[in-house]
């Protein structure tokens, strides 16, 4: 890796040790550890750029505008939810998955 090196989004301006500090193509500067040179591909402003309308994951459809922070998605029972674009990918209901687990196990503590 050397300065003035790019991928996807991302160009390389300065090398400190095992540290790498880069302009991402909107501007920003992010600095990360070498190690994740190649995973990263901007300094977030992709993830915000990007259209969820529609995208599902588990029970949770994106409806509405996708492009906002937080985005407003439809569980499969119904239920509307808002949920944190870094979060999306990892929520996997609105919490009535979480209601019916307990049910079936017969733990208590369900919301």
């Amino acid at each position: 890796m050397n300065v003035r090196d790019r991928h996807a989004h991302l160009t390389v301006i300065e090398l400190d040790g095992y540290r790498v500090r880069a302009r991402c193509d909107c501007g920003k500067r992010v600095t990360f550890n070498r190690d994740v040179w190649g995973e990263r591909v901007s300094c977030g402003c992709e993830l915000r750029r990007k259209d969820f309308t529609g995208r599902a994951h588990e029970r949770l459809t994106v409806v509405g505008d996708g492009r906002g922070n937080p985005v407003t998605a439809r569980c499969d029972c119904g239920e509307k939810v808002k949920i944190a674009r870094r979060h999306w990918g990892h929520t996997r209901s609105c919490g009535c998955l979480r209601r019916e687990t307990c049910a079936e196990t017969g733990r208590q503590n369900a919301k």
